[in-house]
């Protein structure tokens, strides 16, 4: 086996690779392109070219991986052909995760609006065993989900009294730290709240700063959206607040 300078070894994949793809193997474009062709068989050989040229790069990755040392057996599998490998397909799988997480608390005046660890108002808050931040609960949920560790209520039960009035920021930290001990970092967090009041966009900058503050991630990695229930259910009516998070965790293996 011999290996070129500059590229992976010269593997039966890469053999593989420039046996299809080799300008004799493959249709002159331009001659297909002359004369009077059916459109539908015009689409027909430009998906060919198109699976040709994956089929190309998938073994070519392979073969790179292994060279690089990424994948212990870089053989390819495919309807009897060597296509897409089940190693580099574990490999991949298992760099990201997604979580999503929700949560929702009825209004109660008596205590301050917080939202995204910041403190949007002295009255106009919601009702909850601990501070009642309707997002940092969806967000700790999400990343729950994403490493599959239970929820909230299971990690911080509400009949607990250590957790009453706690700040949720401590919820976040945790969670994170779980992601953490399995190798994995927060690299995206989209929140959406749903709330007819407050309007929140003079507050969505200083939400998504605390938010990656807790996160260990950057304000860019953080995504802040308010959204109204255009007056329909429980939300419509003004009578609590939720929010939606979605969380992409990346390894750092």
């Amino acid at each position: 086996m011999s290996a070129s300078p500059s590229g992976p070894p010269d593997t039966e994949e890469t053999q593989y690779c420039r046996h299809t793809n080799s300008p004799a193997d493959r249709p002159d474009r331009r001659a297909l392109r002359r004369g009077p062709v059916v459109q539908t068989d015009r689409q027909l050989e430009q998906l060919t070219f198109f699976i040709a040229d994956l089929t190309y790069l998938l073994n070519l990755t392979c073969a790179s991986a292994r060279y690089l040392g990424l994948l212990s057996n870089s053989q390819l599998r495919f309807d009897g052909q060597k296509l897409a490998p089940d190693d580099l397909l574990n490999y991949l799988e298992s760099m990201f995760k997604v979580g999503f997480g929700y949560d929702s608390h009825r209004f109660a005046n008596h205590r301050a609006l917080v939202l995204g660890g910041l403190r949007i108002s002295d009255k106009g808050g919601l009702s909850g065993h601990s501070d009642a931040d309707v997002v940092l609960h969806a967000v700790t949920d999400a990343i729950l989900g994403a490493i599959a560790a239970g929820d909230i209520g299971e990690a911080f039960p509400d009949d607990d009294p250590q957790w009453k009035d706690a700040d949720s920021g401590i919820f976040v930290r945790h969670a994170v730290s779980l992601a953490k001990d399995l190798g994995y970092s927060v690299s995206h967090c989209d929140v959406t709240v749903l709330a007819e009041m407050p309007k929140l966009q003079p507050y969505k900058k200083a939400m998504r700063e605390s938010m990656a503050s807790l996160l260990d991630a950057p304000p860019e990695a953080v995504s802040v959206k308010a959204k109204t229930n255009e007056g329909m259910g429980f939300i419509g009516r003004g009578e609590g607040v939720a929010a939606i998070a979605a969380v992409t965790l990346s390894s750092a293996r």
